[in-house]
């Protein structure tokens, strides 16, 4: 595996395009309910394809659909797994309990590594310790510890929310705002810009790649950093495409998917989000408040509640969370 590093989406494509010459045997079409303009399709999926495109000599034809072409967040491993689309992207927590077991890594001060937790659930994923996904064969993790709570005004108390209105990416971000004394809000992300932009929430919970893609910024430029649980997307092919082909082209999808692909995967979200969000903050447009060591103390309580919340609510979830546990710690 040799993929592109961020930055370098340009040169990558070009590789893909050069490669394309040679006789195309394959085409894999990859539905991204994103927006074209979002960094997870311009370059994480760019750079992906270029590289299965190079590695197969052009006969695999990557084609990324974004913008909800073929699928919508919540319905694309439906998708995939019917054959609409040959792979796909997806968030995992707008499933509900059906990939509850995901949903480890956004429980409070768990995994603060990004390239370790994703190589954490691979192995989980991988060990069979997670359900496989009837029709489905995962192909990477995405994950993003850049969670924060974003406020339109700043807050007196960096552990008080005082009955704000926050959207809520997630049950256990609801949960932690609301053990936060704010007041979660459950709406779907293409509610979030219109919800903040009339004054129905102050604030948001999300990780910086979402924070960055829709603008928040603009409405609610005050950010708040803690380990507040990390936040996860999904990558997975369709089962019968994969089995379909010859075995020098599942090398190459082999090659390109796993441990190592999650971990690059999640260390260019996290440059990106980490230079994106310095910049904005050398802009003056966003205000990043880190909390004490003493906040922290303050919000145990409510971190243990979630913890709790999640073990007794997720089929398995203590053996998932022990098992997470000692992924992470082997890492």
């Amino acid at each position: 595996m040799r993929l592109c590093t961020w930055g370098a989406s340009a040169l990558c494509l070009t590789i893909g395009m050069t490669t394309a010459a040679a006789a195309q045997e394959v085409t894999m079409r990859i539905s991204v309910p994103s927006v074209s303009t979002g960094f997870v399709c311009t370059d994480i999926f760019t750079m992906w394809a270029a590289e299965i495109e190079a590695e197969s000599d052009g006969r695999i034809d990557v084609e990324v659909l974004c913008d909800s072409t073929l699928s919508r967040p919540g319905d694309t491993v439906t998708r995939v797994a019917a054959g609409v689309a040959d792979a796909g992207f997806d968030l995992p927590n707008v499933y509900g309990a059906r990939f509850a077991h995901y949903g480890v890594v956004g429980i409070p001060g768990l995994g603060e590594d990004a390239s370790d937790t994703a190589a954490a659930l691979w192995s989980l994923q991988e060990d069979g310790t997670f359900p496989a996904i009837p029709g489905v064969k995962m192909a990477m993790f995405q994950v993003q510890n850049t969670v924060m709570v974003w406020t339109r005004e700043p807050l007196a108390t960096a552990t008080d929310l005082a009955g704000q209105r926050i959207i809520a990416g997630s049950a256990l971000r609801g949960m932690t705002i609301s053990g936060m004394g704010g007041v979660p809000l459950s709406l779907r992300v293409p509610e979030y810009y219109q919800a903040l932009a009339r004054g129905a929430a102050e604030g948001v919970m999300t990780n910086a790649g979402a924070f960055l893609t829709y603008s928040y910024h603009e409405m609610v430029p005050n950010g708040y950093v803690a380990p507040w649980g990390a936040g996860v997307s999904i990558v997975f092919l369709n089962e019968a495409w994969y089995d379909s082909l010859p075995d020098d082209l599942k090398a190459v999808i082999d090659n390109n998917t796993g441990a190592e692909t999650s971990r690059w995967a999640s260390d260019l979200f996290q440059k990106y989000e980490e230079e994106e969000l310095q910049t904005l903050q050398t802009a003056g447009s966003i205000t990043l408040t880190e909390l004490s060591e003493a906040d922290l103390t303050t919000l145990e309580p409510a971190f243990a509640a979630v913890r709790n919340h999640w073990v007794a609510t997720t089929e398995n979830g203590a053996a998932y969370l022990s098992a997470f546990e000692a992924a992470y710690a082997a890492q």
